[in-house]
C-alpha cells in the first residue's frame, strides 16, 4: 500500500488510515477474510491498483484460486502469540485456532484482565484446560480435536452453547467455548469431556479475569 502522504503520517497513522480505507471497500468482514499481510510502502509500483479497484482484482484471484471462506462464524484462525513470561494461563500456547480472534486478542493484550465481551448477550465464553502431557505423542492436535468434536455435538444438539477452538501449550490444552446456559452448559461439557477415553479431569474458567467458571 502507497499513498504520497505517508511520508508526512506517523507509521500508526499510516497503517490506521489504510484500515478505514480496506474497511470502506471492501467492508469489514471481507478485510478481515481476505487481507493476509499488509505492507506500507515508500514508493507506488507500475502494477500498482487504486485501493478502488481491489474488490474487483479481489474477485479474480478468488476464481483463478479457487479461493473460499466460511461465513462469519464459521471459519476457524491460525494464530501464534508470542512469547509469553510467566505462569498466566494461556501464557504457554504455541498454537491454536479460534472462530473469535478478538477475545484471544483481548485476553493476551490485557493478561487475562478483559471486560467480558458478551456479558449483555446472556453468553459466557469459557475455556478448557487439561494437561498437554495426556495427549498420545505426535497426535495432539488430532485428540484435542476428537474432544472438541464430542463437545460441538453435545452443545450444539442440546443448546446449550458451542466451541470457538483451541490451542496447545507446553503445559496445558485449551478448548475454549461459548456458554448460552451457565451451569447446564457446564455440567454438560464437563460430562462429555469425562466420556473420552483418555478420562481426562478438565478445569474451566472464564476468560474474562480467567477465574474458574462458577454459576
Amino acid at each position: 500500500m502507497w499513498h504520497p502522504n505517508f511520508v508526512k503520517l506517523e507509521e500508526q497513522a499510516r497503517f490506521q488510515l489504510t484500515f478505514l480505507w480496506l474497511d470502506e471497500v471492501l467492508g469489514e468482514h471481507g478485510t478481515a477474510s481476505w487481507i493476509g499481510a499488509l505492507e506500507l510502502s515508500d514508493q507506488s509500483f507500475k502494477e500498482a491498483v487504486p485501493i478502488t479497484e481491489l474488490p474487483q482484482l479481489l474477485e479474480k484471484a478468488k476464481t483463478e484460486f479457487g479461493w473460499k471462506k466460511e461465513a462469519p462464524g464459521k471459519a476457524f484462525i491460525l494464530y501464534e502469540p508470542s512469547a509469553q513470561s510467566g505462569h498466566l494461563l494461556r501464557n504457554d500456547v504455541i498454537t491454536g485456532v479460534t472462530r473469535f480472534p478478538d477475545l484471544i486478542g483481548q485476553y493476551l493484550n490485557t493478561k487475562g484482565k478483559m471486560k467480558d465481551p458478551v456479558a449483555d448477550l446472556g453468553a459466557d465464553c469459557i475455556f478448557v484446560t487439561f494437561p498437554a502431557n495426556i495427549l498420545p505423542k505426535g497426535q495432539e492436535a488430532a485428540v484435542r480435536g476428537e474432544i472438541e468434536d464430542l463437545l460441538t455435538d453435545t452443545l450444539e444438539r442440546e443448546k446449550l452453547g458451542t466451541v470457538l477452538g483451541g490451542a496447545l501449550g507446553t503445559r496445558l490444552a485449551y478448548i475454549d467455548l461459548m456458554f448460552f446456559d451457565g451451569s447446564r452448559s457446564l455440567k454438560a461439557a464437563a460430562s462429555t469431556i469425562a466420556s473420552h477415553p483418555l478420562r481426562t479431569k478438565a478445569e474451566f474458567y472464564h476468560f474474562a479475569g480467567a477465574k474458574r467458571a462458577r454459576f
